[in-house]
């Protein structure tokens, strides 16, 4: 595996890839039940053949499960890509939702705004 560290007083964990990738990195953060990741420094080398939700490395176009439907709208894609029961478990805990209940949905910032 590859080193990781947990950065103080924070939710951010990095994944230092450079043993095999120099200066490459993973960045997995948490916000509330949210999960974002951020590839630092990719190279053709390093993602050129990567495949799922962080989409096509030359293209940028980000495609559904069957990897050749583009997908453009990232609410769409991500409950394309929601974490079905065949692909086993990624956290240690399981939580609601769970395939077939859809994901949750971020809150707008914003709040909702009337237009006048």
């Amino acid at each position: 595996g590859f080193p990781l560290s947990l950065n103080e007083n924070s939710d951010r964990y990095t994944i230092d890839l450079g043993s095999l990738y120099p200066g490459v990195k993973i960045q997995v953060r948490t916000f509330k039940e949210f999960v974002g990741v951020k590839v630092l420094g990719a190279t053709e080398t390093s993602f050129g053949n990567s495949v799922g939700i962080i989409g096509d490395f030359h293209t940028g176009n980000t495609y559904a499960r069957d990897g050749s439907t583009v997908m453009n709208d990232f609410t769409e894609l991500g409950n394309e890509w929601q974490v079905l029961p065949s692909d086993g478990h990624f956290f240690h805990e399981v939580s609601k939702p769970q395939f077939p209940e859809k994901c949750m949905l971020p809150e707008n910032p914003q709040g909702q705004r009337k237009r006048r």
